[in-house]
């Protein structure tokens, strides 16, 4: 089935980050499956790169090699992942949605993202208009999230040396239905 090998896919993707732990939970209330692992975490830039179709730092031998792993993934059993990340340096929140794609007419793939340095300050987007606009982005497209409930889902995220969070959380939420699915 689709859905075991994009689990695979998504466990596997930890494990390649060096996570020794990998907690696999679902919300009953609502709705969302979650992946939390302890591994290494991604920067800003590592997880722009993971957003990418076609982008993947793995050798000619690796399975996905090719970049399209994450996303089909979590496309496989969602149609809207949210990627909280901490290389423990910064955090970075990105959202991946076919519902704010479809809602907003987008013509191609955008992605917003959002950092923080471990202090919770913001980083980046630099433009506080800009961090503003896909916070508020982020939270519309996810059920029950405001600002202060994100961080709160980033400290779910295991702490390491000097309480800085350091590993991957993802929330997939508008989970599928489970039917066979032979689209791309």
């Amino acid at each position: 089935s689709f859905v075991f090998g994009a689990v695979a896919e998504l466990i596997d993707n930890s494990k390649d980050e060096g996570a020794t732990e990998l907690r696999i939970e679902y919300d009953e209330q609502r709705k969302i499956l979650s992946y939390t692992d302890n591994g290494n975490g991604m920067s800003w830039e590592k997880c722009r790169q993971m957003m990418c179709h076609g982008n993947s730092s793995k050798g000619e031998k690796d399975i996905g090699k090719f970049g399209v792993g994450f996303k089909s993934g979590s496309m496989r059993q969602a149609r809207d992942t949210l990627v909280l990340t901490s290389d423990g340096r910064e955090l970075v929140a990105a959202l991946l949605s076919q519902t704010y794609l479809e809602r907003t007419g987008a013509t191609s793939i955008r992605v917003p993202m959002l950092s923080w340095d471990c202090g919770f300050r913001p980083t980046r987007p630099q433009s506080n208009n800009e961090f503003a606009d896909y916070a508020l982005t982020i939270q519309e497209f996810i059920p029950g999230q405001s600002l202060k409930e994100l961080i709160a889902e980033v400290k779910k995220i295991p702490p390491f040396e000097d309480y800085k969070w350091r590993g991957t959380r993802i929330l997939l939420f508008n989970l599928k239905d489970g039917k066979r699915d032979l689209s791309m």
